[in-house]
Formats: structure tokens, C-alpha cells, sequence
């Protein structure tokens, strides 16, 4: 259903801050996409496809993956601190960390490119939902689906990044050893860009849908 557009794979955290649905309250999360084209009809979407999505709060967990199709699970997701202008967060389960992210931030981007960045502010996240037959095999409900979103941006900085994975054994992490594993082992060519940005982040759940 999914065509790949380049060998890419992005992982990206976020601090939700000031969530209206959560009544001001936060969580965060670290995303793991690849960008694609959607295959299975005629009308040429684009966007990136959601490997894998941690966050740290159940309530955003079941509501993006049951309703979205996003395949959200639950991790230990720090709070993003800095020496300067070095930025790092962690993901762990359990006490066992599992990744690091790290940016060296450098040049602010000008106003002048954020205006353009902002005039196409649409995401198109695409996902798989799936939801198992109960105690027999294959599946009550399976197919793609697609998850509108809009970022603007408020403010952005360039820099240099880099991910570190480690990968966990069975006695440490049960549930998530190969989802963890599978991503170490693919081999880093190179880092192609890093940023780091503020900005408002707006959910178009009402637009989901299931891609056909």
C-alpha cells in the first residue's frame, strides 16, 4: 500500500506543552517515521509512515493508535536539557535506556524562511490499524490509515545530530526487544539534517480516516 520516497528514517521528540484536550496539561513522545507515498488508490498522497511512536502518558497512547491507527506504545521519555548550546534526551524502559538523542544547536532561521516554511504547514501521518481476533488468528480489523496534522512553526534553530539506539535483551525488555533491535540494526549511512523547533501543533482527528 506504501511506496517508499527515500531511504530516510526520521526520529523526532517532542514536549507537548499546554495540550488543550489534556486541559493544559503535557506529555511527550519520540517518533520514528519514513516518508512515503500512498499506493493503495489514485489520489497521490504523500507523508511520512509511523514505524513506531513512544510516549509516556497512557491517555494519548490509546487514543492515537485504537482510533488513528498510529502504533503508539509506552516508554520512559525525559524532559530535553542542555549544557549550552548541546541538547540531549533519553528514552528508557524500566531504568534500562534504550535511546539517546543528542543536537549541537547552532544558526536561528530567519524569519523570512520560517514565513516560507510555514506556508505548507500539513502532515499527512500515515498508520496501520490493527486489532487481533480474539483467541483464534487474524485480524478483526486491519488497513491503513491517514492522520492529518498542521505545525506552524514559531521558531527554529539548525544544528547537527546524532541517535544512539541500545539494543535491550528479552529479560530487560519483554514486549519491545524487536522493535528496538530491528532499528539498531539499521546501518547509519549518514546523518542528513537536524533542527530543533517551536512551534503549535494542531491533531486533525476529525479528519482521519481509512485509506481505502
Amino acid at each position: 500500500d506504501f511506496e517508499l520516497k527515500e531511504p530516510v528514517v526520521n526520529v523526532q521528540y517532542t514536549n507537548c506543552r499546554d495540550v488543550d484536550w489534556m486541559i493544559g496539561g503535557e506529555y511527550r513522545l519520540i517518533q520514528v517515521t519514513t516518508p512515503v507515498k500512498y499506493v493503495g488508490n489514485s489520489e497521490g498522497l504523500e507523508g511520512v509512515y509511523a514505524l513506531v511512536v513512544w510516549e509516556n502518558k497512557t491517555c494519548p497512547i490509546i487514543g492515537g493508535r485504537e482510533e488513528d491507527g498510529v502504533p503508539k506504545v509506552f516508554a520512559d521519555i525525559s524532559s530535553e536539557r542542555h549544557l549550552e548550546n548541546h541538547w540531549f534526551v533519553a528514552a528508557s524502559y524500566e531504568q534500562f535506556t534504550f535511546l539517546r538523542i543528542d543536537l549541537q544547536r547552532s544558526d536561528e532561521v530567519s524569519e523570512e524562511n520560517l514565513t516560507e516554511l510555514n506556508k505548507n504547514p500539513k502532515i499527512n501521518l500515515f498508520g496501520w490499524r490493527y486489532l487481533p481476533n480474539l483467541g483464534k488468528g487474524g485480524a478483526t480489523l486491519s488497513h491503513a490509515t491517514l492522520y492529518p496534522q498542521e505545525m506552524v512553526l514559531k521558531k527554529m534553530w539548525i544544528g547537527t545530530g546524532s541517535v544512539e539506539w541500545t539494543g535491550l535483551s528479552y529479560e530487560q525488555h519483554p514486549l519491545q526487544t524487536r522493535i528496538i533491535r530491528s532499528l539498531e540494526a539499521l546501518p547509519i549511512r549518514r546523518f542528513t539534517s537536524a533542527s530543533m523547533a517551536q512551534g503549535i501543533v494542531r491533531l486533525n482527528v476529525g479528519d482521519s480516516r481509512i485509506l481505502p
